[in-house]
């Protein structure tokens, strides 16, 4: 169960079922929604994360959560996880790890996504929708390549204090980013980033790049050092570590 009292987040809404909570964010936008306005679900019969695939959620034994920005930067999901990084490695004492662009790993397992999806509304603003799934209790239905917080963990875990947590640390995150700039935040993200200064295959839309990854770009772009050039990659994701 879902102990509603103990969840301090503002315009919070909790459902059992749903399609999509970033579906529910989204209709909620169109109505003039506030910012950070956020919805968490137990199922979802059509969570998606990246590349269109489908994510899937454990019943309440994970968390799958959407809130809704209108002031939005390129480097939002990174810091995203900078922030979800910072609450499981100090608070949970988890060594997890960062993966490029926007995921958490833990023993080379997927622990976390995050998706941002945009939207235009009628008074010519956007909606930016960001989709968080995060892994918590092991299932018997789990899949090789899922990682859960429980293994990574010896802290007891609230999943309502938890979801509290990680969204006190993401406001205050963007707060900083918004003043600090993605300095400071990409320091954070190199430290803690898996195969930074190793061989990689980086894959987007059946394009494949090999080389070295050196680093990430103020605009949160990875860097690719090939033999004769370096490439800023945008998007695309990790696929082969040699």
């Amino acid at each position: 169960m879902f102990d509603l009292s103990k969840v301090t987040i503002d315009n919070f809404t909790y459902l059992s079922e749903t399609t999509s909570t970033i579906d529910v964010i989204k209709d909620m936008a169109k109505k003039g929604a506030e910012e950070y306005t956020c919805c968490l679900a137990e199922v979802q019969t059509k969570g998606r994360g990246r590349f269109q695939r489908v994510w899937q959620t454990y019943p309440y034994k994970s968390l799958a959560f959407s809130f809704l920005l209108y002031d939005f930067q390129e480097v939002v999901p990174l810091v995203l996880c900078c922030s979800l990084h910072r609450v499981l490695n100090e608070k949970y004492k988890a060594k997890v790890a960062i993966k490029w662009p926007n995921d958490i790993y833990y023993d080379n397992k997927k622990l976390s996504g995050i998706l941002v999806e945009s939207y235009p509304l009628s008074n010519n603003k956007r909606a930016y929708v960001v989709g968080i799934g995060l892994n918590i209790f092991i299932d018997e239905d789990k899949l090789d390549m899922v990682g859960f917080l429980q293994d990574a963990t010896s802290v007891e875990i609230s999943r309502e204090i938890l979801l509290v947590d990680l969204f006190e640390q993401i406001k205050k995150d963007i707060q900083l980013l918004k003043v600090d700039g993605f300095v400071p935040f990409k320091q954070y993200f190199m430290q803690n980033c898996l195969f930074v200064n190793q061989e990689i295959t980086i894959t987007n839309n059946d394009k494949l790049d090999n080389g070295i990854f050196v680093g990430i770009n103020d605009n949160g772009y990875l860097i690719l050092k090939q033999k004769e050039v370096i490439l800023d990659i945008s998007a695309g994701q990790i696929v082969q570590e040699k």
